[in-house]
């Protein structure tokens, strides 16, 4: 492979001069072999770096040391990451004897609840945060492949280029981390008795503008603040949330001095070459505390007005989102339950037949804050919720119990 690679390098070069452009961004996969060991504890961890894993798929992946950011505040923001990525995708040049079975992403990142004003706790990211990392590892279905992004202008070499790769193999071979976090929580604010009469108080005027008329739903989240007695292990804690959480989607975001990370049970999209995915998963119900107990709890959920009318609100909203684009929308009449380690949700998978070439980032500005987290109608829910939290959501996600 690296020798093939090595070739390819030096024919790109030899026709740089045959391209217009300044310079060449070049992505190549390389399939690893299966003995390569996807361990979390064997990449480093002072780099910027996203990780992702649906551990129940057996897929997730790994980029890191950036070659390329789009960092954009303000509103529509989406639209401009777009341009930003155009503009690579018009240099692009992929190893034709690169693996083409599979589709990895050639940007990471993500994007916060809304626009909002720096704020000290999530100084470290942009409302829209995105980069292309320079080396990805990407595992599907048992296979593992490493993705090699880099650029070429004039003064590039081949021997600097491979030097590049060498380093990243001798890197992931050598490194190792403790299995073991001694982490402690010394204190914690945002559960005092004060705090308890703010959020009742929050959730009476949600009600009353129920009751108006003017919003059918809103989501209020909570903030609270633990301090720590020192640096937590990160991988420490995902291994934690896989092993309660194998059906959920594990992230983990390094920015400078900022990690975002969790575990979540709703997919926001998923793209396919014909369709796009998406989760409607609204109205929950506690897990019993034995199968019998359990299993009353899920049957009052799915014969439940309430969370019925709250899960439909969802599959209405996106339905509506996609009438005038799509030539199908299918999604089962009755919803499943999607079982948690600690709770159970209504959850109707929904598949989305496209009619236009939409790209992604006008599909996610369509469909990001969805009802789910945010609320019906989106533009009155979104500016109730604005006026009674008194912080910034930023890469808002409901939070997972370690």
């Amino acid at each position: 492979s690296i020798e093939k690679f090595n070739s390819f390098i030096i024919k790109v070069l030899a026709n740089f001069n045959k391209v217009k452009n300044e310079r060449i961004f070049v992505s190549h996969c390389f399939n690893l072999n299966k003995e390569f060991s996807f361990d979390l504890m064997n990449f480093p961890v002072n780099e910027n770096y996203l990780y992702f894993e649906k551990p129940d798929s057996n897929f997730k992946l790994f980029g890191f040391d950036k070659i390329y950011t789009i960092e954009i505040n303000g509103e529509n923001n989406l639209s401009k990451v777009e341009a930003k990525i155009s503009e690579i995708e018009k240099i692009l040049i992929k190893d034709s004897n690169a693996n083409n079975s599979i589709n990895p992403p050639l940007v990471l990142g993500g994007m916060k609840f809304s626009s909002e004003n720096k704020n000290e706790l999530w100084q470290d990211f942009f409302d829209s945060d995105w980069f292309i990392p320079k080396f990805l590892i990407f595992s599907e279905k048992g296979n593992f492949y490493l993705i090699y992004n880099f650029f070429i202008d004039e003064n590039s070499k081949p021997d600097n280029i491979l030097k590049d790769l060498e380093e990243f193999f001798f890197e992931i071979n050598s490194l190792s981390h403790s299995t073991f976090s001694g982490t402690k929580i010394i204190s914690f604010k945002g559960n005092s008795e004060n705090e308890k009469s703010k959020w009742k108080e929050s959730i009476n005027k949600i009600l009353n503008e129920i009751d108006s008329g003017k919003i059918k739903k809103a989501v209020l989240s909570r903030f609270v603040e633990a301090e720590l007695s020192g640096i937590p292990d990160i991988f420490f804690l995902l291994e934690k949330l896989k092993i309660k959480y194998p059906d959920c989607y594990l992230f983990a975001y390094k920015k400078n001095n900022s990690i975002f990370f969790g575990a979540s049970p709703e997919k926001l999209l998923r793209f396919n070459q014909d369709f796009i995915e998406a989760d409607a998963l609204a109205g929950s119900s506690p897990r019993g505390k034995n199968d019998i107990e359990d299993k009353i709890f899920e049957n009052e959920l799915l014969r439940s007005e309430k969370n019925l009318r709250e899960h439909n609100s969802v599959i209405n909203y996106i339905s509506e989102l996609f009438k005038n684009s799509s030539t199908g929308i299918q999604f089962e009449k009755n919803p499943k339950i999607k079982k948690l380690l600690n709770i159970q949700h209504l959850w109707t998978p929904i598949k989305i037949k496209l009619n236009s070439e939409e790209n992604i980032f006008s599909v996610l500005g369509k469909v990001h804050p969805t009802p789910a987290v945010c609320g019906v109608p989106l533009k009155e829910s979104l500016n109730l919720i604005t006026n009674i939290e008194d912080y910034p959501r930023g890469f808002y996600l409901p939070a997972a119990e370690l």
